[in-house]
């Protein structure tokens, strides 16, 4: 009896270590699927999957359906876009972006304290500017900023400038997820116009290879 038992019990084991490796091997316990961006909605997802679970107000998809945007209120701040993109060769989700809009230096600042304050408690201490990871992975939250502030000094002739940033960088089993929030000012036709952009950015095993060898951070 108790041999039995005991082949029972070994058997079990062995059924449990096989399902956990389909799972793994299947790419549920990837960091990909464990990390929630929003809505239940994950990285790798198609864009009906996530069309089906965000909740805002969708504003566009264009005609390639790499790209969904969404409006409406955001940690509190009104119109606020969201942008969803999504892998040309997978269609896979591989990078969300929310883009703010204060209308004053000082609620840019208050905006991008409060927004700092809410990742820093999720994700802890972010990267120093030393850390080769963050400009080695970037998302559009510094890409696009920095190429607007460059594009306004060199191009237009007008002040501009990357007043806060600040990411984070989540790693797991070879994949790894960069968050990025960054704020700007450039000077506009009588005023400064200011914009704070957080992104969200997936980066495969495949991506973090094609990074390593060329030195540079994704080029999405």
């Amino acid at each position: 009896m108790k041999k039995r038992m005991a082949l029972y019990i070994i058997l079990g084991v062995v059924i449990l270590l096989a399902v956990a490796a389909v799972l793994w091997f299947g790419g549920l316990f990837s960091l990909s699927r464990q990390f929630e961006l929003r809505n239940g909605i994950h990285f790798g997802e198609k864009i009906d999957t996530v069309i089906s679970k965000e909740t805002l107000t969708q504003k566009s998809v264009n005609d390639e359906r790499t790209t969904v945007v969404y409006e409406g209120t955001v940690a509190g701040y009104d119109n606020t876009e969201v942008y969803f993109s999504f892998d040309g060769k997978n269609n896979g989700l591989d990078e969300l972006l929310y883009w703010f809009v204060p209308h004053s230096q000082s609620e840019c600042d208050s905006q991008y304290n409060a927004l700092f304050e809410n990742l820093q408690m999720k994700y802890g201490t972010p990267l120093s500017e030393s850390d080769p990871r963050a400009s080695l992975y970037q998302g559009n939250a510094t890409k696009e900023l920095t190429a607007k502030v460059d594009f306004f000094r060199n191009y237009l002739g007008k002040r501009g400038e990357i007043r806060n940033s600040a990411g984070w960088l989540i790693e797991k089993g070879g994949e790894c997820i960069k968050i990025e929030i960054v704020s700007c000012q450039v000077m506009g036709n009588y005023a400064y116009d200011f914009e704070i952009r957080i992104s969200y950015t997936y980066f495969s095993k495949d991506a973090i290879k094609e990074s390593l060898e060329n030195g540079v951070g994704k080029d999405l």
